[in-house]
């Protein structure tokens, strides 16, 4: 769109993730900048890693892990991708694949926000940091 926006709300950037059935990797693209490039994003809080493996592991108490770490979790989910007509058929652990793919898309983002190489650059018209130090993603008023 010109205008860049949507239904009268403006983009400034737009996201874009390959989730797939054994990695995921994820770009973002400023629309605000012309000349501006896909830049790719690093998928872990802690690693400087681009790819992900495609696991998620969610504890009793919510904690979402996901990739690597989460293989090392004793309740995880792998290869969970479905297509939406199959999103709730449940997996192994007894919970709908719709869930696992919200529980990873959540997980990823949140990684995304805390690792501290996406926040130079384009990530930083996207991504603002509150007074406890938490990052979040800017949303237009």
């Amino acid at each position: 769109m010109s205008d860049n926006s949507i239904n009268g709300k403006k983009i400034k950037a737009v996201m874009g993730w390959d989730i797939g059935d054994g990695d995921s990797v994820a770009f973002i693209k400023l629309l605000t900048e012309k000349d501006s490039k896909p830049v790719s994003l690093y998928l872990h809080k802690s690693r400087d890693q681009q790819v992900e493996p495609s696991a998620v592991a969610k504890s009793k108490s919510g904690v979402i892990t996901i990739g690597k770490d989460a293989g090392e979790k004793r309740e995880f989910v792998i290869n969970f991708k479905r297509s939406p007509r199959n999103w709730d058929s449940t997996s192994s652990l007894g919970v709908p694949c719709r869930q696992h793919m919200s529980d990873y898309i959540r997980g990823v983002s949140e990684n995304i926000l805390q690792n501290s190489s996406n926040r130079s650059g384009s990530m930083r018209q996207v991504i603002m940091q509150d007074s406890k130090g938490d990052m979040h993603w800017k949303k237009d008023g």
